[in-house]
């Protein structure tokens, strides 16, 4: 895989929006848990090749490239806020 894409700043504000804006009133477990559902919904559009079946390889590609920059953009959001921390030892063992 090529080198990680620099998200647009519009990019991450909205991930920034849309995935922090859902934690205020949660918990350490439930926060763990919502972010874990982004993690797995881009996992899911990662396989553009079963999501995207029958589109052309560059459709495929494009996804994979928005899955991508989604990605870094999640990335950055979580590891730049300092508001809603994510501790390991608050987010259980994953179950």
């Amino acid at each position: 895989m090529l080198a990680s894409p620099i998200p647009s700043t519009q990019l991450r504000h909205l991930v920034q929006q849309l995935l922090l804006g859902h934690v205020d009133e949660l918990d350490a477990r439930c926060t763990a848990a919502f972010v874990q559902g982004w993690s797995s919904a881009l996992a899911l559009m990662r396989r553009s090749e079963i999501t995207a079946a029958g589109a052309s390889v560059e459709v495929q590609a494009a996804v994979t490239t928005a899955v991508d920059r989604v990605e870094a953009a999640r990335r950055q959001v979580l590891d730049d806020d300092s508001e809603t921390p994510l501790a390991a030892s608050d987010c259980g063992d994953g179950n």
